[in-house]
């Protein structure tokens, strides 16, 4: 399905905020609670994806596990969940279907202590034959970002992955250029593609490869988006197909 959640092959355009000093505290162990967004999850006949909680401290931890599929449904889960202390927890996501499902997690600490010592594990294991193939998802992170630049060498022929983590839909378009200026975009003669988003959905583009340097990508809704793009290196291995494509410079697209 999807790649690199590290999005140093994305130029942000935004202005840098300013870095901020660590305040002294004498309570330094009393770090903020965890907060998890695991992209590029799912399920399918065959396939499935798992949320294991993994509790290392002395007390119980109680955490919310929310997941989303499709166009931002909520998918059913026995949430808030419990974990004892040094014990492990699974959170399963699957369901009866004919067709693959697109899903994505947020899993946040309610209670425990604030040590960092709860850890989530995120992977879709998807059976092949005789053989359980598993495909490892990290965290994303949020980006207020209104606009991305992707070098060409990085997303073409790749699968590009955009998540609109917040509650308000949001309209993405697509551009290539030379330059990592979204202005290019607007440009005379400039071949745009959109596509839409609903709350808490996720898009999923496959990129043809293009003749300009930067595949642009802007938001009409800057905020809560988690970009990615899977080129079926390790970790960010794609495990279904998408029906959306985009290729410039074919005036159908």
């Amino acid at each position: 399905m999807f790649a690199r959640i590290s999005l140093f092959l994305a130029i942000t355009l935004a202005s840098v905020a300013g870095a901020q000093t660590p305040l002294a505290s004498s309570s330094l162990s009393l770090q903020p609670r965890q907060v998890w967004e695991i992209p590029a999850l799912g399920y399918s006949s065959d396939a499935w994806s798992i949320l294991r909680i993994t509790n290392n401290t002395d007390s119980a931890a109680l955490l919310r596990a929310d997941v989303y599929c499709g166009a931002g449904d909520r998918f059913p889960l026995n949430s808030p969940v419990s974990v004892d202390p040094g014990k492990t927890l699974d959170i399963r996501i699957e369901a009866p279907t004919s067709v693959p499902v697109l899903c994505w997690a947020r899993v946040a600490e309610l209670s425990g202590e604030r040590t960092h010592g709860v850890q989530l594990r995120a992977f879709l294991e998807r059976l092949k034959g005789n053989q359980l193939e598993e495909f490892e998802r990290k965290p994303g992170f949020q980006t207020s970002n209104p606009a991305w630049a992707i070098p060409e060498r990085q997303v073409a022929n790749g699968q590009l992955y955009l998540l609109n983590a917040s509650d308000t839909s949001t309209q993405f378009t697509f551009c290539a250029a030379d330059t990592p200026d979204p202005k290019a975009c607007h440009r005379k003669g400039v071949n745009l593609v959109q596509r839409a988003a609903h709350p808490r959905e996720a898009v999923v583009i496959n990129v043809n490869k293009f003749p300009k340097k930067y595949l642009i990508t802007q938001s009409s809704h800057p905020g809560g988006v988690i970009v990615q793009v899977f080129d079926d290196q390790p970790g960010h291995r794609r495990v279904y197909t998408s029906e959306s494509t985009i290729s410039f410079g074919d005036p159908d697209n």
